[in-house]
């Protein structure tokens, strides 16, 4: 990936799309949000080689990812992924999982599908982070909270929950 990012900032296109293409191919490279927003990459956005690209990124994702959803909150998309789900019974916790500063739920897939051989889990992208939009809002707690509120409830997910959150997340988690 940064050998591709390396390439378009040094205006060889050929070179990116080379690396960008090996790793979506060979590699399944997931990461949509990245790709897309990469101020690095700007320059191949008008290249006919873009959109097969990012098609090719997002069919990774949702390989990976087949319980990926792009649910509306406040009007704006967020980037959700439930396992489990069979196990989404009255009384028993649903794990959610709260990424760190930066960093998109791929960072939980491992333990996402060992918990949820169990329990129902719950994993999102705030905004701005993989494919969730940007909402306009400033990241504050209480804004955040409210975004897993909705979410939660939009998937038909109830208390109890139990969260799990990583560095920056932790915040957001203890003021839900």
């Amino acid at each position: 990936y940064n050998a591709a990012c390396s390439w378009a900032l040094a205006d060889n296109p050929d070179s990116a799309f080379f690396n960008l293409n090996y790793i979506a191919k060979s590699m399944n490279y997931t990461n949509l949000g990245l790709v897309k927003s990469d101020p690095d990459l700007i320059s191949l956005h008008n290249d006919t080689r873009w959109n097969p690209l990012l098609e090719t990124v997002l069919a990774n994702k949702k390989k990976t990812f087949p319980g990926l959803e792009l649910i509306p909150v406040n009007g704006f998309k967020v980037e959700l992924v439930t396992y489990g789900m069979e196990n989404n019974q009255k009384g028993k916790p649903v794990i959610v999982f709260e990424n760190g500063r930066g960093t998109d739920f791929e960072y939980w897939l491992p333990i996402i599908k060992e918990v949820s051989q169990e329990n129902a889990t719950f994993a999102y992208n705030r905004p701005r982070i993989g494919g969730s939009e940007d909402d306009n809002q400033l990241p504050t707690v209480d804004h955040i909270t409210d975004v897993v509120r909705q979410s939660l409830r939009a998937k038909g997910l109830f208390p109890p929950y139990i969260f799990v959150g990583h560095s920056w997340g932790a915040a957001y988690i203890r003021t839900y």
